[in-house]
Order: C-alpha cells, then structure tokens, then sequence
C-alpha cells in the first residue's frame, strides 16, 4: 500500500477484528487470522487495496486524454527542485 507501515498495520487489525465479529469469534478463542480469513472467504485488505487502485488506474487510462483526472497523470512540476539531503517528516494526517 502506499500508506506508511503503521497505518497499514491498523488497518488490517481492524479489518481482522470485523472479520472476528462475523465470525463471533473472541480474543479467547486463539483463533490466528489465516484461519478467520479461510472462514470468511476474503482476501487480505492489502490485496484488495492493490486491485482496486489497479481498477481505478485502468478506469483512468480508458479516460479521454482532454479530461481532468488523465491530464494530472501526466503533469509535471516545471521549476521545482528538490532541496538537498534528507527530506523532512511532514505530520500527515489521514481522513477515513
């Protein structure tokens, strides 16, 4: 994914802790997550992110080139250098 390992991280724990809820399934029951996803039938949420952005490059790409979303593809920052050594960390935050 292209969001930082720590979001990622809590991302499939909560996907797992629906899965679980489905399931009925408690923290008691010792039950790893390859098991609740075999029950489930669904795939890791890192997988299904990397389809559907696919989907969404290949909807993208079939655009007409004079549209918005497949000209910023192809945009390019003209003038702008980056700064020399190590870029900075930069507080981000994700709206969900």
């Amino acid at each position: 994914m292209a969001t930082s390992s720590h979001t990622d991280e809590k991302l499939e724990s909560a996907y797992h802790k629906f899965q679980q809820r489905l399931l009925g399934i408690t923290w008691k029951d010792k039950v790893i997550n390859g098991e609740i996803r075999k029950k489930t039938g669904l795939k890791k949420l890192e997988l299904i992110i990397k389809e559907r952005r696919l989907r969404w490059l290949a909807h993208i790409l079939r655009t007409e080139d004079s549209g918005i979303p497949c000209q910023a593809t192809q945009w390019e920052l003209k003038g702008y250098k980056m700064k020399v050594g190590r870029p900075r960390k930069y507080c981000t935050l994700v709206n969900m």
